[in-house]
């Protein structure tokens, strides 16, 4: 069952950190800048966990069918923005927030959808040169923009990049990014669509559009 496969990456998520834990506190004992790319090693496969887990726990959540709760969406976009910023500042680049004003709220699994945020301003981030700025974009329609500095994401990339276990240089960059598909897959269990527009160098999260999430 869906509960079961949530309850075995629980299992395994605390099995492979146990392990991890220990080798990050060997890592300390190494000099600084020897030990600097393993400890991000370490610390990607940390999210990456976390980000299975969050995996299991959405499959786990629509299997089940348990409600959506209604949350502003400048309330995840302030949430994802929040835990960005440090990283994004230390890169020397900027990130803002536009139509924050808006009231707009919709049915969501906000764990899930603050998860799929992060994931769209990293790429964000990747393809936005030093001095630049991501930014995020509320409405009019029910729906959260994530703008870059890049060259833009055509439909048609976005579809492939949207199946799963494909990667691009849009893929997060420390390795251990949710994926284009997985966010699809998020959007998608919150009744909405991923959807891109090249000319304005945007990458949304859509709601409210009764999507079928098998799809």
């Amino acid at each position: 069952t869906a509960q079961e496969r949530e309850y075995f990456a629980a299992d395994v998520a605390h099995e492979l950190r146990t392990p991890l834990a220990i080798l990050a506190l060997e890592l300390g004992q190494l000099d600084k800048d020897q030990a600097r790319p393993l400890k991000m090693q370490v610390e990607a496969i940390n999210r990456l966990i976390s980000q299975l887990m969050l995996m299991a726990q959405i499959e786990s959540a629509f299997v089940t069918k348990q409600p959506l709760r209604k949350i502003a969406l400048a309330d995840a976009a302030t949430a994802a923005i929040s835990m960005m910023a440090p990283s994004i500042i230390a890169a020397g680049k900027h990130i803002a927030l536009d139509g924050e004003e808006n009231a707009v709220a919709v049915p969501m699994q906000q764990e899930s959808i603050v998860s799929a945020l992060r994931n769209l301003i990293e790429n964000a981030e990747r393809v936005t040169p030093v001095g630049g700025e991501v930014r995020l974009r509320i409405g009019p329609e029910p729906a959260i923009w994530v703008q870059d500095e890049g060259p833009g994401l055509s439909p048609e990339r976005l579809r492939e990049l949207s199946q799963r276990l494909r990667r691009s240089e849009h893929a997060s960059h420390d390795g251990a990014g949710l994926g284009l598909a997985i966010v699809d897959r998020i959007i998608r269990i919150n009744g909405g669509r991923l959807e891109t527009r090249p000319d304005q160098r945007e990458v949304g999260l859509i709601f409210g559009l009764a999507t079928d999430p098998d799809r």
